[in-house]
């Protein structure tokens, strides 16, 4: 038997969550029967595992070392000693740059060199990302540093209570502010976004303000509403105002020009802006300039 205390970082969370984290190598069906079948309890008494854990609470565990053993794998952080760009940090969070390129964590084994390996290389403790950005998406990206700090950050998300601002340049003009509200479904296979206005899918809002425009190109500013995969890429998509860069939703002729004359190998979009809304950061401000592929190119077109 084997007898478990909960810190105040574990607290907070589902039972079946924590334990699907301790047995890392056990399937959900496993940890459900071992509840069932008592040999997981709660302070002693039958658990189903939605109790939300407090600290000091107790997990008690009916099985043989051996067999605990069994169903817990060695998860081995792969750190990349590739530079990080911080913007702001604190005893809890850490807010940093993502460039274009890297993806904010790893998707497969193979994956060494993603933003969050390079963490592991200056944070030793519990940290991990709040918000991902799609692979050739720059910008700003927030992490908890512990548990806690995970769990709040990831509840002001999920509140909309961290507005999130992108710059990106569209084919087109756009000379007035506007939304786009639909659909949005994801084909997993082809890792691919179709909006639609018939209800099919998640709901998505996306606000947008032109910055600068010619009768080609705008310069866009993007406040995600509702962030769902690819949302602000298919949105623009959607109206006729593709990104530039983007070799999924774009146009290809358009892409082609930009390749060859700045060697552009991504879609021009850039998580630029954080504002929190809630009364412990007092609407603190988060900015991250964008880089310099973007600048050269806003510069030339506007």
């Amino acid at each position: 038997m084997k007898k478990i205390k909960v810190n105040v970082e574990d607290s907070n969370q589902r039972l079946d969550k924590f334990l699907l984290k301790f047995f890392n190598g056990a399937s959900k069906s496993f940890i459900y029967k071992m509840l069932r079948k008592k040999n997981i309890k709660l302070n002693n008494i039958k658990s189903v595992g939605n109790e939300i854990l407090k600290a000091n609470d107790e997990i008690f565990i009916y099985m043989s070392d051996e067999t605990i053993n069994k169903f817990q794998k060695e998860v081995r952080k792969i750190k990349s000693n590739r530079p990080i760009k911080i913007l702001y940090e604190d005893k809890n969070i850490l807010i940093c740059e993502k460039s274009a390129g890297i993806l904010s964590q790893p998707a497969q084994k193979f994956d060494n060199d993603t933003l969050l390996n390079r963490l592991y290389s200056l944070y030793t403790n519990k940290i991990n990302i709040c918000n991902r950005l799609d692979r050739n998406t720059s910008g700003i990206i927030i992490c908890g540093k512990n548990f806690l700090a995970l769990q709040k950050i990831n509840n002001l998300l999920a509140n909309h209570l961290i507005d999130k601002y992108y710059l990106t340049i569209v084919k087109g003009k756009i000379d007035k502010a506007g939304h786009i509200e639909n659909y949005i479904v994801k084909d997993e296979v082809l890792n691919k976004s179709q909006i639609n206005k018939n209800g099919i899918g998640k709901k998505i809002i996306t606000q947008y303000k032109p910055i600068a425009f010619t009768n080609d190109f705008t310069l866009l500013e993007i406040k995600l509403i509702t962030g769902k995969s690819h949302q602000i890429r298919a949105h623009l998509q959607s109206i006729k105002h593709p990104i530039i860069g983007d070799t999924k939703y774009g146009d290809k002729d358009t892409n082609l020009f930009f390749k060859n004359k700045f060697n552009l190998h991504h879609q021009l979009l850039h998580a630029y802006k954080i504002k929190f809304n809630d009364n412990e950061f007092a609407n603190k401000e988060i900015i991250c300039p964008p880089p310099k592929i973007f600048s050269d190119i806003k510069n030339f077109l506007f």
